[in-house]
């Protein structure tokens, strides 16, 4: 899920769950991307929607932080596996890491990283983090 492609079909996706667009305004930005890729600039749908006002800057957030959150936590559950199946730290801390991130995600709109909610309470160290990193990228998910 971390190439810009994968996140621009998560923004259409959330942006029409939401009913922030419709496929008419993602046909109108897409002709638009087109139109300026031919004068050399590039830029996401979510850009493209904004500038032809089809999306507000506050509908544009929300989508931008509800993809991230979705990336994020894809990321991050496959992290917390491999986080509780090297015994770094006990299953529980992990669940309740987790628990929290979803909690204050829904509260605020923020998604910390799993691993930086445990390393704040000293459940693993940052080496084991990074150890935890390391194997999720050798397993080609994205760190």
């Amino acid at each position: 899920m971390g190439s810009g492609v994968d996140r621009e079909k998560l923004f259409v996706k959330i942006g029409l769950e939401n009913k922030y667009v419709t496929e008419q305004d993602l046909k109108k930005a897409k002709d638009y991307q087109v139109q300026q890729r031919t004068r050399g600039i590039e830029m996401s749908i979510g850009e493209a929607l904004m500038e032809l006002k089809l999306m507000n800057k506050v509908q544009y957030l929300a989508v931008q932080r509800a993809a991230h959150y979705k990336v994020q936590r894809a990321s991050d559950k496959i992290l917390a596996r491999i986080i509780i199946e090297s015994d770094y730290t006990p299953k529980d801390n992990v669940l309740e890491a987790m628990s929290w991130q979803k909690d204050h995600y829904l509260k605020d709109g923020v998604c910390r990283g799993v691993g930086d909610i445990l390393i704040e309470r000293g459940h693993i160290s940052v080496e084991q983090f990074k150890a935890a990193q390391k194997i999720l990228q050798l397993k080609g998910a994205p760190a």
